[in-house]
């Protein structure tokens, strides 16, 4: 027996349980069929020329999909405040602001609870009619009360609205003589895999020695992606190793309540085989932990930084006859080593906390020095 889950489903699952706040596009995705039901306490293993093309934070694919009574026409340029928002133990939780985004500049930070908008309390609020008040006219401001993860004192944070256009990934280098290539992924897009591609023959021509890759506040995007950007940095032959879901080149894994699990493996060759060092922060999450933690079970790369958000779950949104809803969780990511990923997170090689100040950044510097100790 076979289940599609639709763009009708899509769009409620990504409403309910991980809408991003800055709601931009980077292209509207037809998901394939993808979840396919096998007999009890078996293993499918999904070919890899048809990843799974949804993620359960597929908030990038949604916005032009979604209801026009919440959200009038939207593009690639939406005014909103630039941050992820969930639902994280029943509070209105901020998965991530986006780098530069109006949200981040404020000093909206990961894991903050955002208990009222404009003085209305957001408990009081539907996921749905909270993000409707967040988001509003370019140049017109929002007051967010929230508590820093970790806190308990409520801070008045005003936010301005601002069209917000952020690029998947961006390139620079760092370090003595500029020598070590800085991967900044954004989020986890259509055009991720492609411009990484692009980026590469950069990367040979400027002859770096190395690569960062920045998943700090990504809060993650398509599934497939993931999978294909993981691809590219994990070498064509596996059969050093052991564990057969390595051998198999196994990026990662769905597990419904029954065990019965969706194996998903890699959809290209190598692409980089520089030495690399991945950070991530709290804000890191979904698709993003997937590629940091399918790095880390193959050993490929350090993986530094923080904890990071532990958003492994998939959900689908089911409509009630009263016109209203329940979201039922359906399965959760594993690792390919099989390690869960939800509420737990990805940790770290090496934690280093996320203290940025006077554009010194300690994870950018020990990722560097890292990789000069390999040269």
């Amino acid at each position: 027996m076979k289940t599609k889950r639709t763009s009708k489903i899509i769009i409620p699952i990504i409403i309910a349980g991980s809408i991003f706040g800055a709601g931009f596009v980077v292209g509207q995705n037809n998901p394939n069929e993808i979840n396919q039901l096998v007999p009890a306490g078996k293993t499918q293993i999904v070919s890899a020329s048809k990843p799974k093309n949804v993620d359960d934070s597929l908030f990038w694919e949604a916005w032009k999909m979604v209801d026009k009574n919440f959200i009038n026409k939207v593009d690639s340029k939406t005014r909103s405040i630039g941050a992820e928002l969930s639902i994280r133990d029943a509070l209105l939780t901020v998965v991530a602001p986006l780098e530069g985004s109006p949200a981040e500049k404020a000093g909206i930070k990961p894991k903050d609870t955002i208990v009222k908008v404009d003085d209305k309390e957001t408990a009081k609020m539907s996921f749905d009619d909270a993000i409707a008040k967040i988001r509003g006219k370019k140049g017109t401001a929002v007051v967010l009360t929230v508590v820093h993860d970790g806190q308990s004192e409520e801070s008045k944070i005003s936010v301005t609205r601002d069209t917000i256009e952020v690029k998947s990934v961006k390139l620079s280098f760092v370090g003595d003589n500029n020598s070590i290539a800085l991967l900044k992924i954004n989020q986890f897009g259509k055009d991720t895999s492609s411009l990484l591609k692009k980026f590469q023959s950069e990367i040979v021509d400027k002859k770096a020695k190395g690569i960062v890759i920045d998943l700090r506040n990504n809060p993650g995007g398509l599934l497939n992606t993931a999978i294909e950007v993981s691809s590219l940095f994990m070498p064509n032959d596996l059969s050093k190793f052991e564990n057969d879901n390595l051998k198999n080149g196994v990026v990662v894994i769905e597990e419904d309540a029954k065990k019965e699990q969706e194996k998903f493996t890699r959809t290209s060759n190598q692409l980089f085989n520089l030495p690399f060092v991945v950070i991530q922060n709290r804000g890191s999450a979904s698709a993003s932990e997937i590629f940091a933690g399918a790095m880390k079970d193959y050993q490929l790369g350090k993986v530094i930084g923080e904890t990071s958000f532990g958003k492994g779950s998939v959900q689908n949104l089911e409509e009630l006859s009263n016109k209203g809803s329940v979201k039922i969780t359906i399965a959760k990511w594993l690792t390919p080593t099989g390690i869960g990923i939800n509420g737990k997170g990805i940790n770290p090689d090496i934690i280093v906390k996320e203290e940025v100040k006077d554009n010194n950044d300690p994870a950018l510097n020990e990722a560097i020095s890292i990789l000069n100790s390999n040269n």
